[in-house]
């Protein structure tokens, strides 16, 4: 009983699964106890046999991008790490010998408005008791949300593992767009995604640079 208190029996139903005949891209459409509606897309890589998962982290999303047809839904509520990796060992299971190789936190949503849900979602999944993803295979994908890159980078004092590559996606359309839908000066939210760019390259840096050292020693 202390243990069922903790723990969780709860699944993704598996709404829908399209796959792409002309690149063959598979796309899951997912429905969670609550009746949220959440997606993943599996990406077949160069090598044969070998997928990446593309994940959702929130049930729409608040950022509202004039160009994503998610952003027009509107933010529902955030995924809990349970639904993030439940999508990623449904594509596992489903993948030819299972050489699911790399994950990137590029679907639905912004992932670093769920910062903590991702971050453990993404420990989980380079977990050797897990998918066993390697952490230079993780991609967390934002629009440069600085706050939380600077957490991100307070990181880089531990270890290694712990660290996941992060990409910066700048919006591709006028920041007068950006600045209807967004809140702020043009003048500003440009200023943030140059000082975001800047604070993911530190951080490539920095990692970059702690590898070569323990490759030294």
């Amino acid at each position: 009983e202390a243990i069922a208190r903790f723990t969780s029996h709860e699944r993704l139903e598996l709404v829908e699964r399209a796959v792409d005949e002309t690149d063959a891209f598979v796309k899951y459409l997912f429905r969670s106890p609550d009746g949220a509606l959440s997606e993943a897309v599996r990406i077949p890589l160069e090598k044969p046999g070998c997928f990446t998962v593309c994940l959702s982290s929130q049930v729409g999303c608040a950022m509202q991008c004039t160009f994503c047809a998610t952003g027009r839904l509107g933010l529902t509520r955030n995924l809990e790490p349970w639904e993030i990796v439940e999508q990623a060992l449904t594509v596992r299971r489903e993948s030819p010998e299972r050489p699911l190789t790399g994950a990137v936190f590029q679907g639905q949503g912004e992932p670093f408005q769920n910062y903590d849900n991702v971050l453990r979602a993404a420990r989980i999944l380079r977990d050797p008791s897990g998918p066993r993803i390697g952490s230079d295979r993780i991609t967390i994908s934002t629009v440069g949300l600085l706050p939380q890159i600077e957490r991100y980078m307070a990181k880089i004092s531990g270890p290694l593992l712990d660290r996941i590559d992060l990409h910066i996606e700048v919006p591709a359309v006028p920041f007068k767009e950006l600045n209807a839908t967004q809140g702020g000066t043009s003048s500003e939210m440009m200023r943030e995604q140059v000082l975001a760019a800047r604070a993911v390259q530190t951080v490539r840096f920095a990692e970059s640079a702690s590898r070569t050292n323990a490759h030294m020693n």
